[in-house]
């Protein structure tokens, strides 16, 4: 009974800090309209996706198994915004029952599963993604399921725990490649415990990873043989920072602690531990769990990107079960710090704060804007809030509705006019921009203004 309740109230702790406010609090935004647009495009058009999205860092597609995994919710929820967001919790909620089911017959690795997911609940990142989502919103889940039947196999060594624990963490890296050190430890790990199943490990890594990410592998193969490289220097969109601002990025979003010195303190005394327990633990678990959080950490370190808030689920997901296997006096402070910065009001307040605008007002304005206007268009938006001009969300809501929307990178000639988006911006003769260079010289025809910081610019040629 104590089980069943502090299931549910996990849960439904879970499902309120996802879902409050969430009317008024979702910033559609970007990404978002860009999965909705794939989403709209294969249901209304029939256009499949074989490639997922861009990698931010390099130019490769991840995998289109993100899509898949969205479409039926999109489909029962008739393409409601809040489609993407049911579908994460739902892949929380199940991961964590699954798992709970899983660590039946261990005491610890029951505890393990509650308070990974306690922790995960609180954690500013997590609740951030979760509240938005994209493609690395999905990562933490499958990576924690991961673990858990990796140490399963370590503990019982059957086969099938390490076949489905390197299909889950090749499935989160056709999400999102930054995962990838994380996988590097359980081959660290795996070689030296067990070295005569390491075929078996090869093998399951390369079946999996080949079917999960076959799109990708396509795409780079092309690229290969059309210009001899994979990737060169100049298509690498982002260089790595130096260490000590690694470190500093990696208090602020894999500890979630906004305070360096406290931070940097907390992180001394985490990577002290997991050092200390790599070497000395008398749970095989323990000593595992410390050796691949302390690697996946170097890892990301040293990689050649920087730490961005959606680069950190490979260490946050060995940080949690690390802490989660510890015993109750060293795990209990850390959860204490812990719970002290996430749990202020001002930090909890910052999720469920209005958005700049809804969903609805954006929607109801290009309804309007739509139902006038039934020449083909291109979109492009002007913003003080971002620096970006592509606009894939106001894309999405504007075809949505009934316009008839081109796409200006396409090319300049099947559409005489251009709707510039206003979002928190504003437009005169004198604003400039990639897309608008690629529409031409123009002329204002008309304004059309929804509120106060959201409007209609139409732009026509001259």
């Amino acid at each position: 009974m104590r089980r069943v309740l502090a299931v549910s109230l996990l849960s439904v702790t879970f499902l309120f800090t996802r879902f409050f406010r969430i009317k008024k609090s979702l910033y559609f935004f970007n990404d978002m309209g860009r999965d909705y647009q794939v989403l709209y495009d294969w249901v209304t058009k029939h256009k499949i996706p074989f490639t997922g999205p861009q990698s931010s860092a390099l130019p490769i597609n991840q995998s289109p198994v993100y899509f898949y995994y969205l479409r039926p919710f999109y489909l029962l929820l008739n393409g409601s915004v809040y489609s993407s967001l049911i579908a994460s919790s739902v892949l929380y909620i199940v991961s964590f029952l699954i798992a709970l089911r899983l660590a039946k017959s261990s005491s610890i690795l029951s505890k393990t599963v509650l308070v990974t997911f306690f922790l995960a609940i609180f954690h500013p990142q997590v609740i951030l993604q979760n509240r938005f989502i994209w493609n690395p919103s999905l990562l933490l889940p499958l990576l924690f399921l991961s673990l858990l039947l990796f140490f399963l196999h370590i503990k019982n060594n059957q086969k099938k725990y390490l076949f489905f624990s390197i299909l889950l963490i090749n499935l989160a890296i056709s999400l999102n490649y930054s995962v990838l050190p994380l996988l590097i430890m359980y081959l660290f790990v795996f070689l030296l415990r067990k070295p005569e199943n390491r075929f078996s490990f090869i093998k399951y890594v390369l079946v999996t990873f080949v079917f999960l990410n076959l799109p990708a592998i396509i795409q780079t193969a092309k690229r290969f043989l059309t210009t001899g490289v994979i990737v060169s220097q100049n298509q690498i969109f982002q260089t790595g920072s130096s260490v000590n601002q690694k470190i500093i990025d990696s208090i602020n979003y894999i500890l979630g602690i906004n305070t360096i010195l406290v931070g940097g303190f907390l992180l001394v005394c985490i990577l002290s531990l997991a050092v200390f327990q790599s070497c000395s633990s008398k749970s095989t678990l323990i000593k595992i769990s410390a050796r691949i959080f302390l690697g996946t950490y170097l890892l990301t370190l040293l990689s050649p990107f920087n730490i961005q808030a959606h680069y950190v689920f490979a260490v946050l997901a060995s940080l949690l079960v690390f802490i989660s296997l510890l015993e109750p006096k060293f795990q209990l402070p850390i959860i204490a710090i812990f719970l002290v910065f996430y749990l202020q009001p001002k930090q909890l307040v910052s999720y469920f704060k209005d958005a700049p605008r809804t969903y609805a007002q954006m929607d109801s304005c290009f309804r309007n804007f739509c139902s006038q206007f039934k020449k083909p268009l291109f979109v492009s938006v002007q913003s003080s809030l971002y620096p970006y001009h592509y606009g894939p969300e106001h894309r999405y809501l504007m075809e949505k509705n009934g316009c008839q929307v081109r796409a200006i990178e396409e090319g300049g000639s099947n559409a005489e006019n251009m709707a510039v988006v206003l979002d928190s911006g504003s437009f005169s003769d004198k604003t400039r921009y990639y897309e608008l260079d690629l529409f031409g010289k123009f002329k204002v025809d008309s304004r059309f203004d929804c509120q106060s910081n959201f409007g209609i610019v139409l732009l026509s040629k001259i």
